[in-house]
């Protein structure tokens, strides 16, 4: 019950200072378009462009990419790459349920 009550908590944060924030009136040169909200550590609250998040997302995947490549490349100059790769393709594909 408790998880319900900080969920609710967050909920009514955002809400409040969505709604007495004065840039809903008139958003003039502060207008951004689309937003994403999030709660840090339920501490305060961080918002940013929607765009910025979309850049950050894709920096993270290409990241992940180029992390998985220089990887695999270790392996196969070591010669383990045939297990690992296959355990690596049987997690991806089951995920972690």
């Amino acid at each position: 019950m408790s998880c319900c009550c900080y969920i609710g908590e967050n909920l009514l944060n955002i809400i409040t200072t969505i709604a007495n924030s004065d840039d809903l009136e008139n958003p003039g040169e502060g207008r951004l378009g689309k937003m994403v909200f999030f709660d840090l550590l339920g501490h305060f609250m961080v918002y940013y462009p929607l765009k910025l998040g979309e850049m950050i997302n894709v920096l993270t995947i290409a990241a992940v990419i180029l992390n998985l490549y220089r990887k695999v490349k270790a392996f196969r100059s070591k010669g383990e790459w045939l297990d690992t790769g296959l355990v690596v393709i049987i997690v991806t594909q089951t995920g972690f349920e």
